[in-house]
């Protein structure tokens, strides 16, 4: 189970860019966004995941940290400013969002019944409106449609990236 986070970060860190100078901020929020996707996919088709809700449970801490563990070495490494030599270490900003993202997302299944794909989606989308508006607050994000821009193109590039997963998986286990 341990490698399902090697390859969730190699699937992501394959399928996006580095960021554009004064972009790093929301970028990351993106990715954070696009690792949880990927990783929830990936996670609730495993068969030891669906025993219990310990099992998940367990399965979920396993998958977020041995995300974190291979995403941060190439997210820190796209953050950082070599020619400023300031170095960023971004992993326990995407431990907590990973595990938000994941709580919510299993629990709007559990409560109201939603299915994968909408529990994922509204989980991205928590992340990514919180993180708008608090860059819109903040000054990184100029105004609100560049916040709804930046909300929409994240957004499309976490359901394609799930998409695509979800095809493999569905494929190597046929």
């Amino acid at each position: 189970m341990a490698e399902i986070g090697n390859l969730v970060s190699a699937f992501v860190e394959e399928r996006v860019d580095g960021p554009e100078k004064g972009e790093g901020d929301y970028w990351q929020e993106a990715v954070f966004a696009a690792l949880f996707s990927v990783a929830f996919e990936a996670t609730m088709r495993l068969s030891e995941a669906r025993k219990s809700p310990e099992a998940l449970q367990q399965a979920v801490q396993t998958v977020v940290e041995e995300v974190v563990t291979s995403a941060a070495v190439w997210v820190n490494r796209r953050l950082s400013k070599p020619e400023l030599r300031i170095t960023i270490d971004i992993s326990n900003l995407m431990r907590s969002r990973l595990i938000i993202c994941f709580n919510e997302a299993i629990a709007v299944m559990g409560e109201k019944g939603w299915a994968l794909e909408t529990a994922r989606s509204h989980a991205v989308y928590c992340l990514l409106n919180q993180a708008a508006t608090a860059l819109t607050i903040q000054g990184v994000i100029p105004n609100q449609k560049a916040a709804k821009n930046f909300l929409q193109n994240a957004m499309e590039a976490c359901d394609s990236m799930a998409e695509e997963v979800v095809e493999a998986l569905e494929k190597r286990r046929n």
